[in-house]
């Protein structure tokens, strides 16, 4: 089924990642309480480019967790009585129980598969495999609607959302290598199959891999490589700009700017002021581990060394200034950040890119009412309290921002779980109070009228 610009929609969500379900679990909850009228299913629609959604697919290595508290899943802190909280996903799965004698994180294979069991319940509202490319006016001059272009079709739409989610983020060095030579971390599981055909085909000597990250992630895959292959098989450096894999500051008070006072506090700041507290944030998500990978991949490093093996080292403090393709193999010319002196330069088989994620995809969509726009002083898209986009007095249809506000509301925005059924609770909060607006009051199953839409 393709858009039509013929058939305006109340809403329409870019995205149909954790931010995206947590909205549509918000309005399929109203929905079931008759706060909002049955015919919203037909009238909401998410759009995702992906086929399915998945949750971290190409990471979810046994072993790992989400290093979150499980109540902060993608409805509970909104209404812990919601069909999609994670204690309801667990019910359902006849796994209450058993889950409850496990003292330890949840799994992230298990996270997944919650996110993907909301995804799946939440089915009427998502098209699968139409990816946006623009939003823009409805017609010339108009902007009470916006039009969402997609390769199937243009939807009209009164309300816009963006949960778009993050981009992988590939250093400029590395944009011109091979996918054969270089790649995300990421989609680590997708690719690990060719890895496993390029160790075998690698007769005689052992792989070389480069990992180039300090986060978890490559912890992760830095310790999967070493216990996957034999020591022979495959040698491991693992690269950092700093000191290596640097442990998270998880302190309970620290942990403060990953709850709702915070995302208040920080929306109120300066822009100048958002800058400074952000950098401060920076020990508390990016770049490090928690204690227990910490503690883990030390040991593990530690006990290898004890028995002998040397296929895995470990290069801090050196950054890299070029990439040179070498036949099949990538050079990484390095540069001693200590001494300020060119190092010798890494030769690989095949690098593995654990550099994070950027939010790009916002700009890139809203192209198309650029002039509408409005831009805080240092270009950063000017985005409310409530997470609505700020617009020209011509564009009165809301953009709301799910998930790419990390500059109007900290640290716990966009790649952390902590704050995504605060901000569905508070996006759904605007989109209902437009829809008041717009739509005759809503009728139930049996026909009476409600007077009012009230939250569930």
């Amino acid at each position: 089924m393709t858009g039509s610009i013929d058939n305006t929609h109340e809403l329409v969500c870019i995205g149909f990642g954790p931010a995206a379900i947590a909205v549509a679990a918000a309005i399929e909850d109203n929905v079931r309480a008759g706060s909002l009228p049955p015919d919203m299913r037909h009238k909401v629609v998410f759009l995702e480019k992906q086929s399915s959604t998945a949750w971290q697919g190409g990471l979810l290595l046994p072993g790992t967790n989400i290093n979150h508290n499980h109540y902060r899943d993608l409805a509970t802190p909104r209404d812990p009585g919601s069909a999609f909280t994670f204690a309801r996903y667990l019910k359902t799965q006849g796994r209450l129980f058993e889950h409850g004698a496990w003292s330890g994180a949840v799994s992230r294979i298990e996270w997944s598969d919650y996110v993907g069991w909301a995804a799946r319940q939440l089915g009427q509202y998502v098209r699968y495999g139409e990816a946006v490319e623009a939003i823009g006016p409805a017609s010339d001059g108009e902007r009470r609607t916006l039009a969402v272009t997609t390769g199937k079709g243009r939807y009209r739409a009164r309300q816009v959302m963006l949960a778009c989610g993050m981009e992988p983020f590939l250093p400029d060095q590395f944009e011109a290598a091979p996918n054969h030579l270089a790649r995300h971390a990421g989609t680590y599981l997708y690719y690990r199959k060719e890895l496993d055909e390029r160790v075998r085909a690698a007769a005689g000597r052992p792989l070389h891999v480069a990992i180039v990250g300090s986060g978890l992630s490559a912890a992760e895959i830095m310790h999967d490589l070493l216990t996957r292959y034999e020591p022979e098989r495959i040698h491991v450096t693992s690269l950092h700009r700093g000191l290596p894999f640097r442990q998270y500051d998880m302190s309970q008070f620290s942990n403060q700017i990953y709850m709702p006072p915070e995302a208040v506090r920080f929306s109120a700041a300066t822009p100048a002021a958002r800058r400074r507290i952000f950098e401060k944030s920076w020990a508390t998500n990016f770049s490090g581990v928690d204690a227990e990978c910490s503690a883990q991949e030390w040991n593990f490093l530690y006990e290898r060394r004890l028995m002998g093996l040397s296929n895995a080292t470990i290069i801090d403090r050196h950054e890299i200034e070029a990439v040179q393709q070498i036949g099949e193999q990538l050079s990484l010319r390095l540069r001693d950040i200590m001494t300020e002196a060119p190092a010798a330069p890494l030769e690989a088989d095949f690098v593995i890119l654990a550099t994070g994620y950027r939010d790009t995809a916002p700009d890139r969509l809203l192209s198309g009412i650029e002039g509408e726009v409005e831009r805080e002083y240092d270009g950063l898209l000017a985005i409310t309290p409530d997470y609505r986009l700020k617009t020209s007095g011509r564009v009165s249809a809301p953009i709301w921002m799910n998930g790419h506000c990390e500059h109007t509301h900290g640290i716990a925005d966009t790649q952390s779980f902590s704050l995504i059924a605060y901000k569905a609770e508070k996006i759904f909060e605007g989109i209902r109070s437009h829809l008041q607006a717009s739509l005759p009051h809503p009728v139930d199953q049996h026909g009476d009228e409600k007077k009012q839409m009230s939250a569930a």
